[in-house]
């Protein structure tokens, strides 16, 4: 959720190119943050390179309660 919630800040338009059908946008964008350093880094040293964030729990978080909030009438 943490590496997605980056993505979506650095490709603006990414929720459109999924619409279309096109995921080599994000595809690039892990290849170059992610598989091309990730042997090289322990996990907390990749998120806090790619987010500029320590890892958190938060963007899973306010991912689930955007999802369900409509559904089971939250917040």
């Amino acid at each position: 959720a943490q590496f997605y919630r980056q993505a979506r800040r650095d490709l603006p338009g990414l929720d459109a190119a999924f619409e279309r059908g096109d995921f080599q946008t994000l595809t690039g964008w892990l290849r170059d943050k992610i598989h091309r350093v990730g042997r090289r880094r322990t996990a907390g040293q990749l998120i806090q390179d790619v987010t500029g964030e320590p890892l958190s729990a938060r963007p899973y978080i306010e991912y689930l309660e955007t999802k369900f909030a409509g559904i089971y009438r939250l917040g």
